[in-house]
C-alpha cells in the first residue's frame, strides 16, 4: 500500500538582512535520511511574513 501525505510546517528562519535568510533557507536540508527515503519532495512556499509583526515579506525574499 501507498499513501501520500501532505503537511504544512512553519519555520523561524534569523539572518542579517534578506539575502541570508534567503541563502539559508534554499541552503538547508529540510528533511529527514527517514523522510527521504520515502520520495519527499518539497512542493510550495505558501508565507513569507515577518515573524514579529506578521508583514507580507514575498517581494523583499524573491528580490533577494
Amino acid at each position: 500500500m501507498q499513501v501520500r501525505i501532505k503537511f504544512s510546517a512553519d519555520l523561524v528562519v534569523t539572518g542579517c538582512d534578506m539575502e541570508e535568510i534567503k541563502r539559508k533557507f534554499e541552503g538547508m536540508d529540510l528533511f529527514s535520511q527517514e523522510a527521504k527515503d520515502c520520495s519527499v519532495e518539497y512542493y510550495e512556499t505558501l508565507l513569507i511574513e515577518d515573524a514579529e509583526d506578521f508583514t507580507d515579506l514575498w517581494r523583499e525574499y524573491w528580490d533577494a
